[in-house]
């Protein structure tokens, strides 16, 4: 008696495989291009690195972040060096 296998071709990755379910190559997730898997990690990287201020640059629009970290300026009120990753943009914010 001869086995019958039916192949299924992943609608995410393309691969090709006879055991239906889940495809083992990409697990059933859509895999990142090495330039997005990248980007992603910078932008990890510097919210690790500097901390987040929840502040929008008031050039782009992209979220400011901590430029000294564990640094607070001692003003009356206190305030925190921040600047835009994205266009370099920075100033000080009331903390």
């Amino acid at each position: 008696m001869s086995e019958t296998f039916n192949c299924t071709v992943c609608g995410l990755c393309g691969h090709t495989y006879t055991c239906g379910g889940i495809c083992p190559r990409c697990k059933g997730k859509k895999l990142k291009s090495v330039e997005q898997h990248n980007t992603d990690m910078m932008n990890h990287y510097t919210l690790l690195r500097y901390g987040s201020s929840g502040v929008a640059c008031p050039k782009c629009e992209y979220e400011m972040v901590d430029s000294i970290p564990n640094m607070v300026l001692t003003s009356d009120p206190p305030q925190k060096h921040v600047h835009c990753p994205n266009c370099n943009y920075s100033t000080t914010i009331i903390v």
